[in-house]
């Protein structure tokens, strides 16, 4: 979660005065996700498949 990402995509859209809510959200299943624990959200799903979660390097150019 990337609350610089949100607020500067806001400032785009004319809204920079808005905060972004950390908030829990209830989802369609009834579950509840919370934006500060999002992995744990995936692991309390019934039908999973292993992944990993790595860094990925935003700041490289990216060749024509």
């Amino acid at each position: 979660y990337r609350p610089d990402l949100y607020a500067e995509a806001l400032h785009h859209l004319g809204r920079p005065d808005m905060e972004p809510s950390r908030s829990l959200i209830t989802l369609f299943d009834g579950m509840v996700f919370s934006p500060d624990d999002p992995l744990g959200y995936l692991h309390r799903l019934d039908i999973t498949h292993p992944f990993t979660v790595a860094e990925f390097p935003l700041d490289r150019s990216i060749p024509a």
